[in-house]
């Protein structure tokens, strides 16, 4: 009897490893008019698509080969579009960082920088040196 409940108890834990819920892929689609940089890489003005997976971004290009990938943690604060989907990018040095990606008003990735460059905070965003581009959100890449 002992057996049969330790079997039981295996089985549905192994059922909800499996069964887990699943969440639709989400796409922030936007347009860059000037170049960017990802981690170090530097990516040309273009149409682009951002996927968040587990905390990894992944950044493509849309008409072009460019494609970065980042490391990503939730953002403080709320979105700066509002309830647009956005990127958020922090002049850095004579470059534009991409700091920030809103999916909505409160689900956010702040990109974790490369050492030496700071993370720029939710105070960044609202000042003049940097740039919020509204996107629009796709689901399941279409």
């Amino acid at each position: 009897m002992k057996t049969i409940k330790v079997a039981a108890a295996l089985a549905f834990a192994c059922l909800g490893m499996i069964a887990s819920p699943v969440r639709a892929q989400e796409t922030v689609v936007a347009k860059v008019p000037f170049p960017f940089v990802v981690r170090g890489e530097e990516m040309p003005a273009g149409n682009y698509s951002v996927t968040a997976d587990n905390g990894i971004l992944t950044i493509r290009g849309m008409e072009n080969r460019s494609a970065s990938f980042a490391i990503a943690m939730p953002a403080d604060g709320h979105d700066p579009a509002g309830d647009d989907p956005s990127l958020v990018f922090v002049r850095y040095e004579n470059q534009n960082l991409l700091s920030q990606i809103w999916e909505s008003r409160t689900e956010g990735l702040s990109i974790l920088q490369r050492t030496g460059v700071p993370m720029p905070n939710r105070a960044d965003a609202q000042r003049p040196s940097s740039v919020v581009l509204a996107s629009r959100l796709d689901v399941n890449g279409k």
